[in-house]
């Protein structure tokens, strides 16, 4: 009898820990969810240099590669208005100071390669950091992966230059290819 009572609430033991891990929608798989989500939003939150929380004061602020790549420094320059990310530019410049947005013959190249190019791909990403007023929801471009996580990251650096009012241009050094 104490056999079949142990194998009973054994049983029950499994049955109640297979269904907090499964995947319906019961209480203690719902509350462990909204914990970990909750859990998760808050780290990213406190890790993001441009949380939505955080107050960004009014002007213009740059950052830029520390290098050339490809034979361009890509830059970022964020204007923000009433502690609003309000523009965005998004561009890189070759030695002599062209941008790479007005280069016809890498335009051509890339867009045969990659189906995107520089005015088209830096257009997007500037357009969306203005919707989403973070870098956090933005996805990367098909065809300019490696130059949606530059711009992420010039982003990042000129928006924690804005909430400390800092305007002098931030270099920062990007990772290699």
């Amino acid at each position: 009898m104490k056999k079949q009572l142990g194998l009973g609430i054994a049983t029950l033991a499994t049955l109640v820990l297979l269904g907090a891990c499964g995947s319906d929608n019961s209480t203690a798989s719902s509350s462990s969810s909204s914990m970990e989500s909750s859990s998760m939003a808050t780290s990213t939150t406190e890790s993001s240099t441009n949380a939505t929380t955080e107050a960004w004061q009014d002007g213009e602020y740059t950052a830029e590669a520390s290098d050339y790549s490809n034979g361009y420094k890509e830059y970022v320059t964020v204007t923000i208005a009433d502690g609003k990310i309000t523009m965005v530019d998004f561009d890189a410049k070759d030695e002599s100071g062209n941008l790479k947005t007005a280069d016809e013959s890498y335009k051509e190249k890339m867009e045969a390669s990659n189906g995107t190019y520089p005015e088209e791909y830096m257009k997007t990403l500037e357009d969306e950091l203005v919707k989403t007023q973070s870098t956090t929801s933005i996805d990367a471009v098909t065809g300019a992966t490696h130059s949606s996580g530059d711009f992420k990251v010039l982003a990042d650096a000129a928006l924690e230059n804005a909430a400390k009012g800092d305007t002098e241009t931030a270099v920062v050094t990007l990772a290699a290819e």
